[in-house]
C-alpha cells in the first residue's frame, strides 16, 4: 500500500489517475474473492452446504441436483475463473496506467525541451552595418546589419539610445536565414547626437517592449525607457545626426 500511495502522489494526468484508481479497485476485489474462497474451505460440513447453496444462487449456477462435493467444485471453479479474469483486468489496467504515465512523462520532457530559454539571448551576437559611426542621416533612414545565435525565444530590436536611455524603433526585427536584417528608422526628436543600438531580448522583455510601443502608438507619447532585464546590447553606432537639424 505505501508503494501505491507513492505512485498516486506522482500521477501526472487524469487518465493515469483513473488507471491507478481502477487498479486499486481490482486489487480489492481480488482479495475479496480469495477471502471468500478461504472462508468457504474453513466452514464445517453442515454450514458449508448451506453456504454452498447461497454461492450457487449468487453466481447463477444451477446445481440443485448435484451432490455437495460437486457443488463445492463448481463454486471453486467459478472463483478460479473470477480470479483469472480479475488478474487479466488488473494487468490490462496496469499496462494502460504505464502507457498513460509514459505519455505524460514524454510530453513533459518535450515541453521542457521546446520551452523558451530565458537566458538564450545571452549567447546572441550581431552588428550594425549601416549607418556608420558619426554619420549624418535623414529623419527617415535605412539601418541594416546581422544577428546570429538567436535561440528559441530570442527577439532582436533596434533602439535610439541617449545617455543610457532607449527608444525602441518599430517592431522587433525580422532576421533572415543568413542572419541579415534591414529596417527603416524614423527619428526627428533629437537635434543633437544620438546612438543607434541593436538589442537581443528574451520573451519577457519582448512583451514589455511591444507593450511600450503599443502605448506610444495609442497616445502619441514615447517616454524614455531604460534597458530591461532580459535585454543585451549586441552593437551600437554613435554620434549620429539628423541632416535637417
Amino acid at each position: 500500500m505505501p508503494e501505491i500511495l507513492k505512485i498516486a502522489v506522482s500521477v501526472g494526468t487524469p487518465l493515469s489517475l483513473l488507471g491507478l484508481l481502477v487498479a486499486v479497485i481490482y486489487l480489492a476485489y481480488l482479495r475479496k474473492l480469495r477471502y471468500e474462497e478461504s472462508k468457504l474451505k474453513s466452514l464445517p460440513p453442515g454450514k458449508r452446504a448451506t453456504q454452498t447453496d447461497q454461492y450457487l444462487t449468487r453466481y447463477g449456477i444451477n446445481g440443485r441436483n448435484l451432490p455437495p462435493d460437486e457443488k463445492l467444485a463448481l463454486i471453486r471453479d467459478e472463483l478460479d475463473k473470477r480470479h483469472r479474469r480479475s488478474r487479466g483486468y488488473l494487468i490490462a489496467t496496469t499496462i494502460a496506467f504505464v502507457i498513460c504515465f509514459a505519455i505524460a512523462a514524454i510530453s513533459f520532457s518535450w515541453r521542457t525541451k521546446t520551452a523558451d530559454d530565458p537566458n538564450a539571448y545571452q549567447s546572441s551576437n550581431g552588428a550594425i552595418s549601416e549607418p556608420r559611426d558619426r554619420a549624418i542621416v535623414n529623419a527617415m533612414f535605412n539601418a541594416s546589419g546581422t544577428a546570429n545565435n538567436l535561440g528559441k525565444g530570442v527577439y532582436v530590436w533596434l533602439a535610439v539610445e541617449i545617455n543610457g536611455r532607449i527608444w525602441p524603433k518599430g517592431d522587433r526585427l525580422t532576421v533572415d536565414r543568413n542572419g541579415q536584417w534591414n529596417q527603416r528608422v524614423f527619428e526627428d526628436g533629437h537635434p543633437d547626437q544620438f546612438a543607434l543600438s541593436l538589442w537581443a531580448a528574451n520573451s519577457d522583455a519582448n512583451v514589455q517592449l511591444r507593450a511600450w510601443l503599443e502605448r506610444g502608438q495609442q497616445t502619441g507619447v514615447y517616454p524614455e525607457l531604460h534597458p530591461l532585464p532580459g535585454m543585451k546590447r549586441l552593437a551600437r553606432v554613435e554620434g549620429l545626426r539628423v541632416a535637417n537639424q
